[in-house]
């Protein structure tokens, strides 16, 4: 099975404008970045040709997709190549460091050969080989910083043919693979282990033996069990941090399921691929084109512009990606993405075959291909139909094509003609999935019944096809820290992990005690509930204020999750106040169903010893048919039913009743409003009393130009940093 070349895909849409936007951020560093700069000598940089490796590798491979300017990309290339050893190194070290920059001078120097047809990178791609197979020959050489360049090495061996760069790809592999079958150590780097299993896999796919394929099924499964998280991002460390992500390595892990995918043929693989991409790499872009890195789902916080190594390595995940939106054999075409492009496939007898698939996915589920082959001709069209569709209809030409789904394809056997059109609908279903990733909170994990079944949870995560619509957090009063925004989901302000400020979702004031999340004074009663429907995804449950059996009240929550985008939450909220007239409850005050976003986030990382800091523009608050206004603490707002707040980010509409007073709280790391089913307070209690308030929250976002705009004085001051900071 063949991916696609890049040459033969036109892409359209929301995928082609990130790329775009990706090589336009990395174009604007030539002459302003320094520390390192792309165009000084690596040996000065301790990371060795890292920099410049892969800023040379991205923009050579995305030129072939997006519009990359060639002189430029050419000049770079060219002066780093004048920087290389005569021993092949491009550096004077041979420690770890500098075997990962080598690692991306050995891709960028072949990438820019079959880009150009120059020979001189194919000259310095052979003269580095030469200075990894001279210095790297015993099994103790097994580092995953090593044999980050195994997947190089092997595309230089299909280059050439040689035999001494076969020899090489198959010593490497053998160190891969003891790296592969040890238990993961704690604090192994998870971007330069997942380039080492790439390696094995391209070795693989390229020699035909697979021998190692059933050793790194394994390894994936258990990592995907034990590591990934629930919208397919990896975290910078293994094995179960859950400190902060890396999109290099996420990148890798989805590059990993398309090269599994490509030798299984299990659907599995292109689900978590599509996952990985549709959630946590969009999420990780940023506006300027860069991507963020040490991103954090526990706390509902986006990092800084890791633009040193994420920004250049995330695109390639992305635009291999691409290559998979359909593969083929001589005989069998597999539309396996639901992307917006044109592409050419040639299959036997030189037969050209051009596929348009038109799609607005995830927005509008479903697609349609028209079908263009040169001649007409019969072949196979197998179309995926994922595991998150209850149900699927296909038209072709119109008229309906029933056939049963093998192996997550619908198989359609046919003479096609030019303009041949199949409209493929899904029915895209709601689910759940629980995780326990991470060392924060290790030996805690909450309760949760979901369809009756008993679970652990650190995160639960709320699924409408492909796409994770919201995130809750069970072991933080299960607050809701992220939802689906098609990038943009991190604004809720959550904290309460590591480093930052933490908000709660209620305050409540009972006989001069004041219960909160952040207080800790607020225990949950028995697991959260939760059914799954095709209407919403329901979840319920208690909570005490004070001591389970003798605290003055009780928190009630339903809340539900309903299909399709934008996303919506409808939540009832009832605050049972257990009263007596022998224990009368004096009420200070109540304030429920806050929404809060963030105005500044930080995390503290173990790996780097710091705290990583990340600034939002203010919030602002509007009521029904009113502008926006900024938040002042204690402000109430007119009742109108409904109200919108905004920070220029991330935005969302509230509709609520059983409300007598909407309230502003405003802190230095965030800002908030809040739902009072009471006026007039103080208030006593003599007698059991329920209060209780209704809202419905919409969390709307533009098309993507709209959405990832900011002004550019916002994105270079507080996206980016210098590297000799980190």
């Amino acid at each position: 099975m063949k991916p696609l070349n890049t040459s033969d895909i036109k892409l359209h849409g929301e995928i082609a404008a990130r790329l775009q936007r990706s090589v336009d951020n990395m174009h604007g560093w030539i002459d302003t970045r320094s520390g390192p700069s792309l165009k000084e000598d690596p040996g000065n940089y301790g990371w060795g040709a890292d920099f410049q490796g892969r800023w040379t590798e991205a923009m050579a491979i995305l030129s072939t997709c997006v519009d990359v300017p060639g002189d430029d990309l050419k000049n770079i290339a060219d002066l780093m190549l004048s920087f290389q050893r005569a021993d092949g190194n491009f550096h004077t070290l041979v420690n770890g460091m500098v075997q990962n920059g080598n690692s991306r001078a050995l891709a960028a120097l072949l990438e820019m050969y079959q880009q150009s047809g120059d020979r001189k990178y194919l000259r310095g791609a052979e003269k580095l080989a030469g200075w990894y197979d001279r210095n790297f020959k015993n099994k103790k050489d097994d580092s995953t910083w090593l044999t980050m360049a195994l997947e190089s090495i092997v595309a230089l061996w299909q280059v050439t043919g040689k035999a001494k760069h076969l020899a090489l790809a198959k010593r490497f592999t053998k160190f891969a693979r003891l790296r592969c079958e040890r238990p993961i150590a704690e604090s192994t780097h998870a971007h330069s282990m997942a380039l080492s299993i790439r390696g094995i896999l391209a070795y693989t796919i390229a020699s035909g033996d697979k021998s190692h394929l059933p050793l790194i099924t394994k390894l994936w499964s258990r990592i995907n069990t034990d590591t990934v998280w629930v919208t397919g991002g990896m975290p910078e460390i293994f094995t179960n941090s859950i400190e902060a992500d890396e999109p290099c390595g996420t990148a890798d892990c989805l590059s990993i399921n398309l090269q599994l995918w490509q030798l299984t043929r299990k659907e599995q693989y292109l689900e978590a691929a599509e996952k990985t991409l549709l959630n946590h790499l969009w999420f990780n872009q940023l506006p300027n084109g860069g991507f963020s890195s040490t991103s954090n789902l526990e706390q509902g916080f986006r990092g800084l512009e890791a633009w040193w190594c994420c920004s250049m390595h995330a695109p390639l995940g992305i635009e291999k990606f691409t290559r998979f939106i359909c593969t083929h054999t001589e005989k069998i075409i597999w539309v396996n993405f639901f992307i917006p492009a044109e592409m050419t496939i040639r299959l036997k007898e030189n037969l050209s075959v051009r596929i348009e698939q038109q799609t607005e996915m995830p927005k509008e589920p479903g697609t349609r291909l028209i079908i263009t082959p040169e001649k007409d001709a019969s072949f196979s069209l197998c179309v995926r139909i994922p595991e998150w569709t209850s149900a699927n209809r296909i038209t072709i030409n119109g008229k309906r094509y029933k056939s049963e789904i093998k192996d997550g394809f619908i198989e359609i056997k046919r003479r096609w003609s030019a303009g041949d059109t199949v409209d493929v609908n899904f029915d895209m279903r709601m689910s759940v999935v629980t995780d326990i990733q991470g060392d924060h909170d290790k030996w805690v994990e909450a309760p949760v019944v979901i369809d009756g079944v008993s679970h652990k949870a650190k995160r639960i995560a709320i699924f409408w096809g492909p796409l994770v619509l919201a995130i809750f957090r069970p072991l933080h009063g299960n607050d809701l820290t992220w939802v689906y925004r098609g990038g943009y989901n991190e604004g809720l302000e959550a904290g309460g992990m590591t480093g930052g400020c933490r908000s709660s979702r209620n305050y409540i004031g009972l006989n001069g005690t004041v219960y909160s999340d952040d207080a800790e004074n607020k225990s949950r009663i028995g697991p959260i509930k939760i059914t799954v429907s095709k209407t919403a995804v329901r979840l319920q449950w208690r909570e005490a204020l004070g001591a389970k059996s003798t605290g003055p009240a009780e928190l009630h929550y339903d809340v539900r999750v309903l299909p399709g985008l934008p996303v919506c939450i409808e939540e009832q909220e009832k605050l049972v106040i257990k009263a007596t007239k022998n224990r009368p409850v004096k009420v200070d005050s109540v304030l429920l169903g806050g929404i809060r976003l963030t105005e500044k986030s930080e995390q503290y990382h173990d790996t780097y010893k710091r705290l990583w800091k990340y600034e939002y523009p203010p919030a602002q608050v509007a009521t029904k048919g009113q502008r926006l206004k900024p938040i002042r603490d204690a402000s109430q707002l007119k009742l109108t039913g409904q109200y919108k707040i905004d920070n220029g980010i991330f935005q969302a509409e509230v509709d609520y009743d059983g409300v007598k007073e909407v309230i502003a709280v405003k802190r230095e790391a965030w800002s908030g409003i809040y739902l009072s089913p009471l006026g007039k307070l103080p208030r006593t209690y003599k007698k059991r009393t329920i209060l209780e308030i209704y809202r419905q929250l919409t969390f709307p976002f533009d098309d993507y130009a709209k959405r990832i705009y900011m002004p550019a004085e916002w994105t270079h001051s507080l996206m980016t940093q210098p590297i000799n900071e980190i």
